[in-house]
């Protein structure tokens, strides 16, 4: 989400200047807090709370919240607290407990939706954006409603919602590059570039929607205009990791490898353990012959993402080529396999592993299930040195034959096909 939640509490309460300090506050004892109390008390929490003084702050509300039980933002702000002291179990009651006391007001329900993003529930979180706007058709809920979306992978549920809050705030650029972003993501191209340089030239000192422009830039085939968009998000803010990233793979697509190696390098210095910065990185040793980098690259990317199945292919492939940690490989195999049952190169690499293992029947099952996915001229060629492992010539043959056929100037192909007689 775009804010955490006390500038949210912030922003609903229009914090006015105060004079008194929250370390002044005192849990109160057994006698009433007179009502009078609430909105200082409440205006010394978000202070405290804005401030860091989480002790502070957590105080003021206490107070604020005896003052008048009625009010849902002592609850949200002690929430706060408990989100930013790690513990998010015990924000939840404090969440609760504000939507229970202000069933209509629009302000408890979007800081919920906030918190359940970030909590990874995000059915639950769109389902408390829409109950925010049903309360408040004006709330902020909105956006946070569209973002979600886009990040669900519904830009087009999303692109009228950011299309109604830039119709109330025709100055919210930040709507606008995310508009953009959804438009890209549906594949239109044009429309994303408008919207794009349209929130570039509202904040020229935003990075973001330059970086899109590259993207876009790319997306259109435009290599050398995608380059200039990186160079100018990266000369506004030098330390972008994703334009780095992005300007890595733009180089490897210009056949620039070690340009390429060092652009994901800096993206690492940004942001170290940044994925797709490390397995750019990986796939570039790797296609250079690197093996040993390759392998510490990909294993470096499992330790922060140990569902990516590129990683657990290209250890699995690299140890099935050297030989090498194959009961490994095949656990690495196997698991790239289930992530991404689809895919035939992944199939393939399982197959190329039972090979390395000595397994031939398994091997050829993969392969055959790779060739059935999704055939090329790489799985026919590992599928007919099988069979010719096996003494399987004529099937041999004929899988070369596929894949002359699919690639007449294939050299491994080429190859197979002599062998095979």
């Amino acid at each position: 989400m775009r804010h955490c939640l006390s500038l949210l509490l912030l922003g609903a309460l229009g914090v006015a200047p105060m004079t008194a300090s929250a370390a002044e506050i005192q849990l109160p004892g057994s006698r009433p807090v007179p009502a009078q109390a609430f909105e200082p008390h409440l205006r010394m929490g978000l202070r405290a709370l804005a401030a860091g003084q989480l002790d502070e702050a957590e105080r003021a509300f206490t107070v604020a919240a005896q003052a008048n039980p009625a009010s849902p933002r002592p609850s949200l702000g002690l929430a706060d607290i408990a989100w930013r002291r790690g513990q998010p179990d015990l924000a939840e009651p404090h969440f609760l407990r504000a939507r229970q006391v202000a069933p209509r007001e629009a302000v408890p329900e979007h800081a919920w939706g906030r918190f359940l993003v970030m909590r990874g529930r995000t059915d639950e979180a769109a389902a408390a954006f829409r109950a925010a706007l049903e309360r408040n058709p004006s709330s902020p809920a909105r956006l946070d409603l569209a973002d979600l979306l886009t990040a669900k992978g519904d830009p087009a549920a999303a692109e009228p919602l950011y299309r109604e809050v830039l119709a109330r705030e025709p100055g919210r650029t930040g709507a606008r590059h995310a508009l953009g972003n959804a438009l890209l993501l549906l594949g239109r191209l044009d429309d994303a570039r408008s919207e794009l340089q349209a929130a570039s030239e509202a904040d020229p000192r935003n990075p973001l929607p330059v970086h899109l422009l590259g993207v876009v830039e790319a997306r259109r085939g435009d290599r050398a205009a995608a380059l200039a968009a990186m160079t100018r998000a990266l000369e506004i803010e030098p330390r972008f990791a994703e334009a780095h990233a992005t300007r890595g793979s733009l180089l490897v697509a210009e056949g620039q490898m070690e340009a390429a190696l060092a652009a994901y390098r800096s993206a690492l210095e940004a942001r170290p353990g940044f994925v797709p910065a490390l397995l750019g990185a990986g796939m570039i040793q790797q296609s250079l012959g690197r093996v040993a980098e390759a392998e510490r690259v990909f294993r470096d990317v499992l330790q922060h993402d140990a569902n990516s199945v590129v990683a657990l292919n290209n250890l699995a492939w690299i140890a099935a080529e050297s030989r090498r940690n194959l009961s490994e490989a095949e656990e690495w195999a196997r698991r790239a396999a289930s992530l991404a049952p689809a895919s035939a190169e992944v199939r393939s690499t399982l197959g190329w592993v039972h090979r390395a293992r000595g397994d031939l029947r398994k091997a050829v099952e993969a392969l055959e299930a790779a060739d059935r996915l999704g055939t090329s001229p790489a799985i026919l060629v590992q599928l007919g040195t099988v069979y010719l492992q096996q003494g399987r010539r004529g099937l041999a043959a004929e899988a070369a034959d596929r894949a002359l056929r699919l690639d007449a100037s294939n050299g491994p192909a080429q190859e197979l096909r002599r062998r095979a007689g």
